[in-house]
């Protein structure tokens, strides 16, 4: 997101960047460089998704899916705003 100009690098998550730590980490479409681990490694959870399924966030991760994440996220949403409205 950085790398695009969609966000601000005091954004960027890693090693020079924020450090986090939230219940949930839900990494998608990142490839889980050891830099970008460092920063979110006290994550309580980790969810990815990522096509590659040789990426290193797959060695990191809780909860992992292969999949192309522009087919994936809206399921995901789809599927979450449909169990919220029961």
């Amino acid at each position: 997101a950085v790398d695009t100009n969609l966000c601000t690098h005091d954004h960027q998550v890693g090693q020079t960047g924020l450090t986090v730590a939230p219940r949930l980490y839900l990494a998608v479409a990142a490839s889980g460089a050891i830099q970008h681990v460092a920063g979110m490694s006290g994550a309580g959870t980790v969810a990815v998704i990522n096509n590659d399924p040789n990426a290193r966030f797959f060695e990191e991760c809780d909860i992992g899916l292969v999949a192309d994440a522009s087919q994936a996220v809206p399921e995901l949403i789809a599927k979450l705003s449909a169990s919220s409205k029961q």
